[in-house]
């Protein structure tokens, strides 16, 4: 079973900070963590959370809960290297309102 690196992201101030903003991966390591959750834990209401990937994904799947305010990365595909994306804030519509770009590092495992 792999182990999942919690983001929470934070909406308060209305602009998302991530915490962390970098996330250490080990997809060879089986006590990991080698997947990611971020939770949206602050911000208005009916906003919801978007991750956008800037070059490619690290994972081979993505969901996002039904109140879209988690969304996960799972089955990491094991690809060493860094990986930027976007968490992006929506209103209900799902229009953009707030971004912040951190990023996935994942590392090899000794």
């Amino acid at each position: 079973m792999a182990v999942m690196a919690d983001v929470t992201v934070n909406a308060a101030s209305g602009t998302p900070v991530c915490s962390p903003d970098t996330v250490e991966l080990y997809p060879s390591n089986p006590e990991g963590p080698s997947e990611v959750a971020w939770v949206l834990e602050d911000g208005p209401t009916a906003a919801g959370l978007e991750i956008r990937w800037l070059e490619k994904c690290p994972f081979r799947e993505m969901s996002t809960s039904p109140d879209r305010r988690r969304v996960e990365g799972r089955e990491n595909a094991g690809e060493i290297g860094e990986f930027p994306y976007v968490a992006v804030l929506t209103d209900a519509e799902g229009r953009e309102m707030a971004r912040i770009d951190p990023k996935i590092v994942n590392r090899p495992w000794p």
